[in-house]
């Protein structure tokens, strides 16, 4: 994420979660750096830079996420990019 890169993400359904910040573009502002909260755990919260041309593409199966916890966060997320 600190980089000028794309990353691409497929069959990483466990780790999605862990990046709702990122994906929510929830961004805390440090000396005009945008730094994303990483959860791991129950306890452990770590706060990575996010350059400002780091692209995420997210491959997500639509069946296998039907009614799940990770489902519904992606989609508020796209819901709101689209309005």
């Amino acid at each position: 994420m600190e980089k000028e890169i794309i990353l691409v993400l497929k069959d990483m359904e466990s780790i999605y979660p862990s990046l709702y910040d990122l994906f929510n573009q929830n961004f805390t502002v440090i000396g005009e750096k945008n730094y994303a909260r990483l959860s791991v755990g129950y306890s452990n919260n770590s706060f990575s830079l996010v350059n400002d041309k780091f692209k995420c593409i997210v491959f997500v199966n639509e069946n296998q996420l039907l009614g799940t916890e990770v489902c519904e966060d992606i989609c508020i997320v796209f819901k709101t990019e689209r309005n």
